[in-house]
C-alpha cells in the first residue's frame, strides 16, 4: 500500500472498511417478524420468505382516500418511515429483512481471496459459485469463457462446469433416485413438514423429432416413453411387428411434471416422459402414479394445475364429478385434491375470444359476435384505441402493433394479452366512445380484475381477502352473461356465437376457489 501512494493508501482503506461495514450489516438482519402487532414466532430460515411475510401485514389505514393520496407507514420495530407507494414500502423493507442475494457478496469475496493463493488443482469452489457459473456457461459458452479469460475475476474451467453438469443423468419417468434427490434439496432448506404440502404442475412442450446419443450410458434417446396401447392400430393387412413396439417410434412431445411448494420457497422437476402427444387416460395413470410416489416420499399433493388443452379438461372431469370439476379425493394423503387452470393461458383465451368477436360481413376472420345486455363486445374497439394512441406525441396506453395484429407467436405471449385487457385501454374507451364500448369495458375490467387476483404475491389471509371477493365477481359476471343469452335465444347455436367459447368458460369453473373453499371435498375417483 505503502509504494502506490498515500492517497492511494487512504482510497484501499476507505473502500475497504465500508465493505467490511456492509458484511457487517447483512448478518445483523433478524430472521423473525418485527412488525408491530404480528403474533408470528417463526424463524425464517430464508429473507425472501420473511419478506414476503412481512409484505402480507401492509394495509392501507383509509380506503376512501384517494390512491394518489395514500400514505403507507412501515410499522417494523424502531422504524417510522412513510411513504407513498406500496411498491416503495415494499421496497424499503429489505433494508430491515434483508435478502437472499446478500450471502452472494461474502462467499465470492471469499473464493475469490482463496483462488489467488491456492493452486487450481487445489481449488474448492463454493456451491453457491458453482451454481452462478453453471447458470452461466449454459446460456452461453463463449460469453462464460470471455468473462473468465478477461482475468475480471477467477472462475471455475469449462471442464469442471461440464462434470457438474453431467454429474447425474436424468432418466425419463418417475425415477425413485430423482425423487430421493429432491427429498434431499428439501431437507436441506430446513422448512419442516408445511413445506412438503404443495402443488404437481405439468405441461406438454413439442419438441423437434430426433435422436440424440448419450455418450454416458450409450443410448439413443429420443423414443417414446408410454405404452401405445390406447393408439388407432393400423388395418391387419398394413399391421407390422415394428408398429407395436413404442421403442421403435420417435417422440414429438415432452411431458413435464413439476412440485412446487404451497407454503416454502421450493419447487423441483420431478419427471418427464417423452411422447408422441398424451391422452387423457394416460395423463391420468401418469399423474397419480406420480401422487403415490411422492406420497410415498412425504409430499403431499394438494393442488393440479395445467393449461386447458383438451386432454386436460378430459383428464379432470375424469377424476371430478357432476358438482365441481375443481376437486377430487386423493386416497394416498386422504386429502381433497384441487384443479385449477394455469391462470396466464386463460386471460390469452379471453383475450382471443374479443380478438374473434365481429361482425362477419366485415372479415370472415371473425367467428363469433360477443354481446351482453344488447351490446357487443368487439375487436374493433380496441382497435379503436390502437389506431388513437398511436396518433399522440405522448402514448395514453401500452397497445402497439404486436397487440392489435396477432399471429401464431404473439398470441402466446402473455404480456400482450396484459396489456390489452388492461386498465389503460378502459380508461381510453370510456374517454372518447363510453356508451358504444360500455360492454367491452366491464368485459376487460372483469379480465384485469382476474389477473390481478392471479398475479398478487402476497399469500390469503382469511376467507373474507378482498380477492377472494374479487373473483367470486368474475365468475358471477360471466355466469349472469350466459344465463341472460339462455333467456334470449332459444338454440344453443346463438347462445354460443354470442357468448365465449366453452372451454374458456370451463377454465374459469375450475378456478372457482371460493367454492373450493367452502364446500365439502368429494371422496370419489
Amino acid at each position: 500500500m505503502v509504494e502506490v501512494g498515500r492517497d492511494t493508501d487512504s482510497d484501499f482503506r476507505v473502500m475497504f472498511n465500508k465493505l467490511n461495514a456492509g458484511l457487517r450489516k447483512q448478518k445483523e438482519h433478524p430472521k423473525s417478524c418485527k412488525w408491530k402487532g404480528c403474533t408470528e414466532q417463526q424463524n425464517w430460515a430464508e429473507a425472501d420468505e420473511l419478506c414476503q411475510h412481512v409484505k402480507g401485514h401492509i394495509k392501507v389505514a383509509d380506503d376512501s382516500i384517494a390512491p394518489i393520496e395514500r400514505i403507507y407507514s412501515c410499522l417494523w420495530d424502531t422504524c417510522d418511515k412513510t411513504f407513498s407507494k406500496k411498491k416503495i414500502l415494499e421496497e424499503h423493507l429489505r433494508e430491515h429483512t434483508g435478502s437472499s442475494r446478500d450471502q452472494f457478496l461474502p462467499v465470492l469475496l471469499n473464493d475469490q481471496a482463496k483462488a489467488l493463493t491456492v493452486p487450481k488443482r487445489q481449488m474448492r469452489w463454493h456451491p453457491l459459485i458453482i451454481k452462478w457459473c453453471l447458470r452461466m456457461f449454459t446460456k452461453s459458452h463463449a460469453a462464460y469463457d470471455d468473462l473468465r479469460e478477461s482475468g475480471f475475476l477467477n472462475l471455475p474451467s469449462g471442464r469442471l462446469l461440464s462434470d457438474y453438469k453431467n454429474l447425474s443423468s436424468p432418466l425419463s419417468g418417475w425415477q425413485s433416485s430423482t425423487l430421493a434427490e429432491m427429498k434431499l434439496k428439501f431437507e436441506k432448506t430446513k422448512v419442516g413438514k408445511r413445506g412438503q404440502l404443495g402443488g404437481l404442475f405439468f405441461d406438454e412442450v413439442k419438441i423437434k423429432e430426433g435422436l440424440v446419443f448419450n455418450p454416458s450410458t450409450f443410448e439413443l434417446v429420443g423414443f417414446t416413453d408410454l405404452d401405445d396401447d390406447e393408439t388407432e392400430l393400423p388395418s391387419v393387412g398394413q399391421l407390422k411387428e415394428s408398429d407395436s413396439r413404442p421403442e421403435n417410434k420417435l417422440a414429438t412431445h415432452v411431458l413435464q411434471f413439476y412440485f412446487k411448494s404451497l407454503f416454502a420457497k421450493f419447487d423441483f422437476p420431478c419427471a418427464f416422459f417423452l411422447t408422441r402427444g398424451v391422452t387423457a387416460q394416460k395423463l391420468n395413470r401418469l399423474f397419480w402414479q406420480g401422487v403415490s410416489i411422492l406420497h410415498g416420499f412425504d409430499f403431499t399433493i394438494l393442488l393440479a394445475c395445467c393449461d386447458g388443452a383438451p386432454e386436460n379438461r378430459a383428464f379432470m372431469n375424469m377424476n371430478g364429478n357432476n358438482a365441481s370439476h375443481s376437486r377430487c379425493y386423493n386416497p394416498f394423503s386422504r386429502k381433497p385434491l384441487f384443479f385449477i387452470s394455469d391462470p396466464p393461458h386463460l386471460l390469452k383465451k379471453l383475450r382471443n375470444n374479443v380478438y374473434s368477436s365481429g361482425f362477419k360481413c366485415q372479415n370472415s376472420r371473425f367467428t363469433r359476435l360477443l354481446q351482453k345486455n344488447g351490446k357487443y363486445i368487439l375487436w374493433d374497439h380496441i382497435y379503436s384505441v390502437y389506431q388513437r394512441d398511436k396518433k399522440r406525441r405522448l402514448y395514453a396506453t401500452d397497445l402497439r402493433s404486436a397487440h392489435v395484429h396477432l399471429d401464431n407467436l404473439s398470441k402466446m405471449r402473455v404480456k400482450l394479452a396484459v396489456n390489452t385487457l388492461s386498465e389503460k385501454v378502459c380508461r381510453d374507451m370510456a374517454l372518447h366512445e363510453n356508451i358504444t364500448t360500455e360492454m367491452t369495458q366491464e368485459f376487460i375490467k372483469m379480465c384485469e380484475m382476474l389477473w390481478n387476483v392471479f398475479n398478487d404475491n402476497s399469500p390469503l389471509q382469511s376467507i373474507t381477502d378482498q380477492r377472494i371477493t374479487n373473483l367470486n365477481q368474475v365468475l358471477n359476471y360471466f355466469k349472469a352473461w350466459k344465463q341472460e343469452l339462455q333467456h334470449t335465444f332459444n338454440r344453443r347455436a346463438d347462445v354460443s356465437d354470442h357468448f365465449i367459447t366453452w372451454q374458456t368458460m370451463f377454465d374459469l369453473e375450475v378456478i372457482n376457489i371460493l367454492e373450493v373453499i367452502l364446500s365439502p371435498p368429494t371422496h370419489v375417483l
